[in-house]
């Protein structure tokens, strides 16, 4: 069982496993076996970071902005030809609940980032007040800073806005880098084939400030995921259940944004905490 939620949730670490299964299962010693099983995992042993801690000067907190308002958006590469031709990863994170997307392309062109805009951020959550990016050439190009004025976003940069402004994109791409490793386990030519998962398993984690995982904080509910065969699943509903669904639904929206609200103050306080 163990196996299934580490292996199945790009290898996720012991806390993150933890937390998937605690709310589902619960046996004597379990964190103990879960800690026990991960420490033998070859590929995390393979996979397992030897970056040490980087100390950086006190930062000006950011202000928390609502959810879906705020991208920062940076690329992964130049990475190994794929089967597909492509060796760039688009990365983009919502600075309030860490929901992550990303896409691979063959080119890190202005156009392409246009088009990863409009797909994946414009028509999935609307038009955001800002857009964070480095001043890379493609970041800068006219045909970006065109779009993004026409969407009346702001476009932010890095080194001007802020030091370490897009720590949180540069955060998600190595914890993506080193799930889409686990993943791949040695085929190279094949990474964007295993993308999807790797995204999933970091929609999942909880995140280790706002204590929620982006997914939930998105849709206010956990997935369902292969542990979880045991649940019950209702096929079919009668009037009065959706009725009652109707009602719950409401109540539910009222939770989410408590919800999204203690996320967003974890965040304010964290940023005292690293500013102090």
């Amino acid at each position: 069982m163990v196996d299934s939620f580490h292996v199945g949730y790009g290898h996720s670490g012991q806390a993150n496993v933890y937390s998937l299964m605690k709310s589902r299962v619960w046996w004597p010693r379990m964190q103990n076996d879960i800690s026990a099983w991960i420490s033998k995992c070859p590929q995390c042993q393979l996979a397992r970071s030897s970056d040490k801690i980087k100390h950086h000067a006190p930062m000006k907190p950011l202000d928390v902005p609502p959810v879906f308002s705020r991208w920062h958006l940076d690329f992964i590469g130049e990475l190994p030809l794929t089967k597909n031709g492509n060796k760039w990863i688009l990365m983009a994170v919502d600075y309030t609940t860490n929901w992550p997307i990303a896409r691979a392309i063959q080119n890190a062109t202005g156009e392409e980032i246009v088009k990863f805009i409009y797909e994946e951020i414009v028509l999935r959550f609307g038009c955001p007040d800002e857009i964070l990016t480095d001043r890379g050439a493609n970041f800068m190009s006219k045909v970006v800073k065109q779009y993004i004025s026409k969407i009346k976003s702001k476009h932010n940069l890095t080194s001007a806005f802020h030091p370490r402004s897009n720590g949180k994109c540069e955060r998600l791409n190595q914890t993506f880098k080193k799930m889409l490793t686990k993943y791949v386990n040695g085929d190279i030519h094949s990474w964007d084939d295993y993308m999807d998962a790797a995204l999933f398993a970091c929609r999942i984690r909880k995140h280790a400030t706002t204590r929620f995982s982006p997914f939930f904080l998105t849709y206010g509910v956990e997935p369902r995921i292969p542990g979880d065969h045991h649940r019950p699943f209702i096929s079919e509903f009668t009037e009065q259940d959706q009725e009652i669904i109707s009602k719950d639904a409401i109540t539910h929206l009222h939770k989410l944004r408590e919800k999204r609200y203690l996320a967003e103050e974890r965040l304010r306080r964290q940023a005292k905490i690293d500013n102090w």
